[in-house]
C-alpha cells in the first residue's frame, strides 16, 4: 500500500480518533470509557473530546441501561434499548 501514507494526510487527528472509536464500537457494541482509555491511552481530554462528538453526532450514545451492565457504559446509537 505505496499510497497510504499520502491517504492518511487528509485525515485530521481528531477524525482519526472519532474513526478508531467507531471501529471499536463497531466491533463490541458496548463499551465503558474506563475501558477504552486502557486500549487506546488517549488523554483523558482527547477522550471526551471524541466521545463528546460522538454522541453529538448521535453515533453512540451514554443513556444505555441493562440488566447486569455497569453504569457509564457507552453504546453504539442503533443497539440501545432500555430495561426497567
Amino acid at each position: 500500500y505505496p499510497d497510504l501514507p499520502e491517504q492518511a494526510r487528509v485525515i485530521s487527528e481528531a477524525a482519526a480518533r472519532e474513526k478508531l472509536l467507531m471501529q471499536s464500537f463497531l466491533s463490541l457494541g458496548a463499551v465503558s470509557l474506563k475501558e477504552l482509555q486502557k486500549l487506546f491511552g488517549w488523554s483523558p481530554e482527547l477522550m471526551q473530546r471524541a466521545i463528546r462528538n460522538l454522541i453529538e453526532k448521535r453515533m453512540i450514545t451514554d443513556e444505555f441501561t441493562f440488566t447486569g451492565m455497569p453504569a457509564g457504559v457507552l453504546t453504539l446509537s442503533g443497539l440501545t434499548r432500555t430495561e426497567t
